[in-house]
């Protein structure tokens, strides 16, 4: 189908940003790439720039594992460890701060400054493959995105997309999978092949927006970042500088818009016992003294159990 510009309801007034809750007290410099762990009930996520892997638990709370490059994102295998994007290609771990085996390197492409590209968001679908987009520091249409399946010692590229400047947005269910340019405000619906696919449009930023204290930033509404898809085969979506998640159907319609209390939600993910809380990371912003936080709040939907990264080594 063609892109069509997504209309916004207005904030949902059953769940305000009053509503929410600060999951811990950790601030991120970028948070990204939130999944549940349903087996130890844990909540494992990325700071991009603070070059860290974090998990916390209710019983077991923080815990901080650095790692020696900007991690994109992370994913449980199933052999019961990480599957980590860096910087320079995908690695695994057989436990937490285990030691890193590079099991595929991220090959910039020619002519492209190697220094201003990096691995991004990244997932597995419900076939175990792992997906995993770039991101051009620079702004430039020089990412590329992957589609990665184990093959002997390592992972072997099966499907590979590019032209675009930020890769995100990955969900899958049943028949769906969801992906964001987000630099061009463009979230896409692929529907069992991925050339059938739905592509909602947002509206840019106003001229001149700077930021949450700007005018004009009732006028926009955010981009399309991070996604995770729900049980009824919805996807939420966090509208990075739009200070709200959304709820979009399998058929592209936006459901429901929640106000978030922070400007820069990055990713959602949904878990707790029941998986009916919503999480969501943040980047910090300045003059926000809790951007960067883990936020939760409850909702009616439950989500899916994440999906693990098939590996044979």
């Amino acid at each position: 189908m063609p892109a069509m510009f997504a209309a916004l309801p207005p904030f949902s007034t059953q769940i305000p940003a009053a509503a929410w809750q600060q999951t811990l007290q950790h601030l991120c410099s970028l948070g990204e790439s939130p999944y549940w762990c349903t087996v130890g009930q844990e909540l494992v996520w990325v700071d991009i720039p603070g070059r860290e892997l974090l998990a916390w638990s209710a019983n077991r709370g923080l815990r901080r594992w650095a790692v020696p490059s900007n991690p994109g994102c992370v994913a449980p295998t199933s052999q019961g460890g990480y599957a980590i994007g860096l910087r320079d290609g995908v690695y695994t771990a057989e436990l937490w701060g285990g030691p890193l085996q590079k099991r595929w390197a991220f090959e910039v492409p020619a002519g492209v400054d190697a220094s201003s590209l990096r691995l991004n968001d990244g997932k597995a679908d419900l076939q175990g493959r792992f997906w995993a987009g770039s991101y051009s520091e620079r702004r430039e249409a020089t990412a590329q995105l992957f589609c990665l399946q184990a093959s002997g010692e390592g992972f072997a590229v099966v499907h590979e997309e590019a032209g675009f400047a930020a890769s995100n947005g990955l969900a899958f269910g049943p028949n769906l999978m969801s992906w964001a340019n987000t630099a061009t405000h463009a979230l896409e619906l692929r529907h069992g092949n991925p050339a059938q696919k739905t592509t909602l449009q947002f509206n840019p930023k106003p001229a001149g927006w700077e930021s949450a204290a700007d005018p004009a930033h009732q006028r926009y509404q955010g981009r399309p970042d991070g996604a995770c898809m729900d049980a009824q085969g919805c996807v939420w979506v966090a509208m990075f500088e739009g200070s709200a998640v959304i709820r979009v159907s399998p058929a592209g319609q936006v459901l429901e818009r929640i106000q978030t209390p922070c400007l820069k939600p990055t990713m959602p993910c949904l878990g707790g016992e029941d998986l009916r809380t919503l999480f969501i990371t943040s980047a910090q912003s300045p003059g926000e003294p809790l951007g960067g936080s883990v936020w939760q709040v409850r909702v009616d939907a439950p989500g899916l159990p994440v999906s693990l990264v098939s590996t044979n080594f």
